[in-house]
């Protein structure tokens, strides 16, 4: 962001900086005997060591990053092949729907796995009184499991029903190779996030409904998804 700073006469350097962005540094001469206002601004380029400006994922990711949708894993690494978690996906569905407010009366059974002091205890909570993620069982949520490209697909459809965007559009499935491996239950939520653009399938014209989604594929399919609310 841009800051204003009120400078008497003299000579300054400034350094502005961010997790996940490079550090700019930038020398001033405040020559006036009167004060004045400058303006700084950070380099926006990301400085994670496992992000390149070459990498198909690279906009995808400062989109998600800059919005702050997804977090860096460190200060230094975005983890772009790293798995996606139950815990990490609902958080960003929450964080995607502006961390709504959440009734403080009752939030329904606890889960046994789900500490009420985690960082994604509300997002967890929020996200099953809106039916947009469920538990996988009635006592356990399963907060480190990884999520596979159906079921993110199935948490994208609901969100999207629970937000109001239109989920009529309905895109091929039968031209995937892989078509049949597709559970009954994700086809419906996979046909509308092809039919929108928000899934393209892997390579060899798959689906892969059931490989692991990555952070990458996730951050591409957030963009996507903002793009149909625009």
């Amino acid at each position: 962001p841009t800051n204003g700073y009120l400078l008497p006469e003299g000579q300054y350097t400034f350094t502005v900086s961010g997790d996940g962005y490079y550090t700019k540094a930038q020398s001033v001469v405040v020559e006036s005997e009167k004060a004045q206002i400058l303006s700084v601004r950070a380099d926006q380029r990301l400085s994670f060591s496992d992000v390149s400006s070459a990498d198909w994922f690279y906009e995808e990711v400062y989109n998600v990053y800059s919005n702050g949708l997804m977090d860096g894993v460190s200060d230094t690494a975005f983890d772009p092949n790293g798995a996606v978690t139950r815990a990490m996906a609902v958080t960003i569905l929450y964080r995607l729907a502006g961390e709504p407010d959440m009734p403080e009366a009752n939030w329904g059974y606890p889960y046994a796995d789900v500490d009420a002091g985690s960082w994604y205890a509300t997002a967890v909570y929020w996200a099953r009184m809106n039916g947009i993620v469920n538990g996988t069982s009635e006592e356990t949520f399963s907060p480190d499991m990884a999520v596979t490209r159906e079921q993110l697909a199935a948490m994208l459809y609901r969100y999207a029903v629970f937000s109001k965007v239109d989920t009529s559009i309905q895109g091929g499935l039968d031209s995937f190779s892989d078509a049949a491996s597709i559970s009954g239950w994700a086809r419906d939520a996979a046909a509308w996030c092809v039919g929108a653009g928000i899934i393209t399938g892997s390579g060899q014209n798959q689906f892969d409904p059931l490989s692991g989604a990555t952070r990458a594929q996730l951050a591409a399919m957030l963009v996507r998804f903002s793009e149909l609310k625009a």
